[in-house]
């Protein structure tokens, strides 16, 4: 029997708000005694095999995992997630044999852009679960290994951009997100970002600059909106646009 998605959808709001305050224990107790009541839940297990990498409990992690597989042997997320799990650890040569695994048994799915795009995403989810417990710097690995997977990824450059500058590296930040502007279409999102680096640097006229650029792009921005009445108050830039109603 498997937890009905809504009740999911709101349980994991539930988790993830005790995992952005290292609540590790409660989130466990919580995911432990729904299990009880949906044993073979796939997104139940899953969710615990991540609080456990949260708590560094890579043993219990790997069981959990290795349970859900015999239960849902066809599962290929499962799969992605085992060599996601050694790369976090640097067991590469583990790592190499899950995917060479995959390659052999599921063809369809590691075939060209559609198995990086599924990697990044779940390098991407890893990562994100690392950033709500305010654990940067394996949130930043995480993420740097969804970027190296899928350059042209938005979220996995602003996403690596944001934990870089929760990790005060600002200029770091700003220089991923230029590169990024080199070689790929231009996006909201990356100019909203760089305009808020370069406000983190002190650097207004630029701020501005990507700030209208980010509107240009998406006249919806609210963000942009903010830091560019910021600006003009304090003199550093031109008023936002009102949009029209």
């Amino acid at each position: 029997m498997s937890f009905d998605i809504s009740l999911y959808k709101n349980f994991k709001k539930k988790i993830d708000l005790y995992l952005s305050v290292k609540q590790y224990d409660p989130s466990v107790e919580l995911l432990k005694n729904k299990l009880l009541l949906y044993p073979t839940d796939l997104r139940l297990m899953k969710l615990l095999a991540l609080v456990y990498v949260c708590q560094d409990e890579r043993q219990q992690a790997i069981e959990l995992l290795k349970k859900a597989s015999r239960i849902h042997s066809e599962d290929k997320e499962l799969k992605l997630l085992f060599l996601v799990l050694h790369c976090e650890y640097a067991e590469y040569e583990k790592a190499r044999e899950c995917f060479l695994q995959l390659k052999e048994n599921s063809s369809e799915l590691l075939g060209g852009t559609l198995s990086n795009e599924k990697l990044a995403d779940d390098y991407i989810s890893c990562g994100l679960t690392f950033y709500k417990s305010n654990n940067f710097s394996r949130a930043a690995v995480q993420f740097s290994h969804a970027l190296t997977l899928c350059p042209e990824s938005v979220e996995a450059t602003v996403c690596l951009a944001k934990t870089q500058l929760k990790q005060g590296e600002a200029e770091v930040a700003g220089l991923l997100l230029k590169e990024y502007c080199k070689d790929h279409p231009p996006s909201s999102e990356i100019f909203l970002w760089l305009g808020l680096v370069y406000f983190k640097l002190s650097r207004f006229s630029l701020a501005s600059l990507h700030f209208e650029r980010a509107k240009d792009l998406n006249p919806e921005n609210r963000v942009a909106d903010v830091y560019m009445r910021i600006l003009f108050e304090m003199g550093q830039g031109i008023p936002p646009a009102s949009n029209p109603s």
